[in-house]
C-alpha cells in the first residue's frame, strides 16, 4: 500500500508505503496482521531504483501506514509501532510501543526514540509529526492506559538527535475518550493542538464527536486556569448548527455555548427581510417552521458571546 510520495529536485520520487503480513502471537496463538514499513526510490519514469522493506521488528498502524516526512536536518522522519510483546495479556496496553525514527537518504535508521508504556503516560501512539522551527519534532496522537478517560490526546517533543524533551497527556473535560490529529507552532513558539473529544455537546442521536482545540506553551504546558475549546462538529465554538440542511420547511437549530444562556434566533431571506423570530436558550435544540418559498435563508443566533450566522437551504 502506497501512502505518500515525496518528489525530489532531480526528478526522482521517494515513496512511503507498507507491506501487510499475518503472524501468530505466542504463547496465546492469536493471529494478527502487521504492516511493515516499505520505502522506495523511483526514477522519473517510475522505475524502482531502491527498494527497502523493514523487518517485522518495526510495524505501522492503520493511522500511520508507512508515511515518510522530509526532514530539514537531512533524510526523513518516520513514525510507527515496535512489534514487541512484553506482557502476559496479549491485549495489554504495555504491548507494541510507538516510536519515531530518523532515516538517512538510504532509509537506514540513524536514531530511534521509543515511547514505552508506563503508568503515567500509558501506551502513547504517534499519528502525525510536525517539525518545529528549531528543527525539533512534535509528535501528536493518543495515549491509552489504566486511567479515565481511557484514551487521551498525546503529544511529545523530540530533539533533532532523538532525545525526548517532554511528553504529556491531555484531558478533555469529560470521562469519554479524546485524541489529537494535528498541531501548529505559533510565532511566539507556543503550540495549538487539534483533535476530537466526545463531550456530549451534540444531541444524542447526532453525537459523533466534538472538535477539540488545546493551546499550550512551547513545553506543552497548559496553565491550570485555562480552558480548552470544544465545539460541536460542523460549527465553531459558540456557533450555530442547523439540521437537517437542506430542510423541507422545518429544521432544528442548535446553538452551542460554554453555559446555558438566553439566545435570540432570527431567520431572514437573502434580501435581509426577517421571516421568523424566536427565543430560547443555548445548548438545546429548537425547532423552526417556515411557511416561505424554497430558497436560501440566513439563521442568526444572538447570545451574550456574540452573533453567529449560518445558511440554510429550504427545499
Amino acid at each position: 500500500m502506497v501512502n505518500n510520495v515525496i518528489p525530489l529536485a532531480d526528478g526522482r520520487i521517494v515513496v512511503g508505503a507498507m507491506s501487510t503480513y499475518e503472524a501468530i502471537m505466542l504463547p496465546s496463538y492469536i493471529a494478527y496482521s502487521y504492516n511493515v514499513p516499505w520505502f522506495l526510490v523511483l526514477d522519473s519514469m517510475g522505475n524502482i531504483l531502491k527498494d527497502t522493506e523493514y523487518t517485522s521488528t518495526y510495524i505501522v498502524g492503520s493511522n500511520i501506514c508507512g508515511s515518510l516526512y522530509p526532514d530539514m536536518n537531512g533524510g526523513y522522519i518516520h513514525i510507527g509501532v515496535l512489534n514487541r510483546y512484553d506482557g502476559s495479556d496479549p491485549y495489554g496496553d504495555e504491548n507494541f510501543p510507538s516510536y519515531i525514527a530518523h532515516l538517512d537518504t538510504n532509509f537506514r535508521i540513524t536514531w530511534i526514540a521509543n515511547f514505552t508504556y508506563n503508568s503515567t503516560y500509558g501506551n502513547q501512539g504517534g499519528v502525525e509529526v510536525r517539525q518545529l522551527r528549531d528543527s525539533s519534532y512534535l509528535v501528536v496522537g493518543e495515549a491509552t492506559g489504566p486511567y479515565a478517560p481511557s484514551t487521551q490526546g498525546f503529544a511529545a517533543r523530540v530533539s533533532k538527535t532523538g532525545a525526548i524533551l517532554w511528553r504529556n497527556n491531555y484531558y478533555s473535560d469529560s470521562t469519554k475518550f479524546a485524541y489529537f490529529r494535528d498541531a501548529v507552532e505559533k510565532p511566539d513558539g507556543s503550540l495549538v493542538f487539534v483533535g476530537k473529544t466526545f463531550n456530549d455537546t451534540c444531541a444524542a442521536w447526532k453525537e459523533d464527536g466534538d472538535v477539540w482545540l488545546v493551546s499550550t506553551d512551547s513545553n506543552g504546558y497548559v496553565p491550570p486556569d485555562s480552558t480548552t475549546g470544544i465545539a460541536p462538529s460542523g460549527s465553531p465554538r459558540g456557533g450555530v448548527t442547523v439540521f437537517p440542511n437542506p430542510a423541507s420547511g422545518s429544521f432544528a437549530v442548535m446553538v452551542s455555548s460554554i453555559a446555558d444562556e438566553p439566545v435570540q434566533i432570527t431567520v431572514s431571506n437573502m434580501v435581509g427581510e426577517k421571516v421568523r423570530e424566536m427565543g430560547g436558550t443555548t445548548n438545546k435544540a429548537m425547532e423552526v417552521t417556515l411557511n416561505e418559498p424554497p430558497g436560501v435563508y440566513l439563521v442568526s443566533a444572538t447570545t451574550a458571546q456574540g452573533n453567529y450566522v449560518v445558511k440554510v437551504v429550504v427545499k
